[in-house]
């Protein structure tokens, strides 16, 4: 498949596209092609930021290490829940769909863009699971649902955390 392809599947895929997800998932010479969708919007979103250097190397590589710890973590909720999938048959799509993230790259608009664009990935990556693990809508809704809210409850215990300390420390108690 070429570049072009790689793009027309990618935009079938975040319009939802059962097939689309299917034959995605079903081929693991799409796994470069994910990597480097991943990969560009890393790129973008260190242009975007204007982190230019050092963000246009270790942008691109935490977004990739990222991506698959992600995934990783939705993939294990998934098989809890019954799913059926396949790691990479699961990745590939989920990870194309950071396509949407190509538009970091807009300076001081792109990462408001961004947030949008995450939001989105959020519904695709429910019909991605439901698609790839074989679930019913519901469980595909937890299956994403569950680590995003961990991760916000974490962050209000951790911004608890430092205010706590910070009060302390504004007290001379700590």
């Amino acid at each position: 498949m070429d570049f072009v392809k790689v793009i027309e599947k990618v935009l079938y895929i975040i319009q939802l596209k059962e097939e689309a997800i299917k034959e995605v998932s079903e081929k693991r010479e799409n796994l470069p092609w994910a990597i480097l969708v991943v990969v560009i919007a890393g790129i973008a979103s260190a242009i975007g930021s204007l982190k230019i250097i050092p963000g246009i190397i270790t942008l691109p590589i935490l977004a990739v290490i990222l991506s698959f710890i992600g995934v990783g973590i939705l993939w294990v909720v998934a098989r809890i829940l019954g799913g059926k999938g396949e790691y990479i048959p699961y990745y590939i799509p989920i990870a194309m769909t950071y396509i949407l993230h190509w538009v970091s790259v807009i300076p001081i608009i792109g990462g408001f863009l961004s947030t949008l664009a995450s939001i989105w990935m959020i519904i695709v990556a429910v019909k991605v699971t439901q698609t790839v693990h074989q679930l019913d809508l519901a469980r595909a809704i937890i299956v994403v649902l569950i680590p995003i809210a961990i991760a916000f409850f974490l962050s209000i215990l951790i911004g608890a955390a430092a205010l706590t300390v910070a009060g302390l420390k504004g007290l001379g108690l700590f």
